[in-house]
């Protein structure tokens, strides 16, 4: 077997000195322009990946910071609407004294309409620190305590309104709070 591998590379030598001028020319010559094809055609499609990745990261930043200024810009409806409740002087006078069945009597209307109309799928009232007194959104559930979440915890803390997105039981939701 060593032998007949020895006594191959003439005959391939031999052979290839017996090609015609032109072939030996022109094989080397396709050989340079297919490699030199195959290496334009590598170079630009890498480049055209760059490109493409670098559009679609400028994309994903341009629609990350959309969604920031539309969740701050429903921050401040959520903000808007939570003021415009807490500072309804029958709902001050019905938490004051904790009448929870005329408080909800009062605001039960109130809720259906904003549920109706802008999509508000809770509504919640409590009363210090943090204790829910009233969810109309369900009116039979216990609540847990609600001190521990940011926006709840921030308010008691800061004794002004505060808005923001956060994880609740029922999922992922735009929260105002005001005392």
């Amino acid at each position: 077997m060593r032998f007949a591998h020895k006594t191959m590379w003439p005959r391939i030598l031999y052979r290839i000195r017996s090609i015609s001028l032109i072939w030996k020319l022109l094989i080397p010559f396709l050989a340079f322009a297919f490699i030199g094809t195959i290496s334009l055609v590598y170079l630009g499609l890498n480049s055209q990946q760059t490109l493409i990745n670098q559009e679609s990261a400028r994309e994903m930043k341009q629609l990350y910071r959309l969604f920031l200024y539309n969740m701050h810009q429903k921050e401040r409806v959520v903000l808007a609407m939570a003021s415009v409740i807490a500072e309804n002087p029958e709902i001050k006078r019905l938490m004051r004294h904790r009448q929870r069945e005329a408080l909800e009597k009062y605001a039960v209307p109130m809720f259906k309409e904003f549920k109706k109309k802008f999509g508000i799928e809770q509504f919640h009232f409590h009363i210090p620190p943090g204790r829910p007194f009233l969810r109309l959104h369900e009116k039979n559930e216990e609540g847990e305590m609600m001190a521990y979440r940011r926006t709840v915890a921030e308010a008691m803390k800061n004794r002004k309104g505060v808005s923001g997105l956060e994880l609740g039981r029922s999922g992922l939701g735009l929260r105002g709070v005001l005392l």
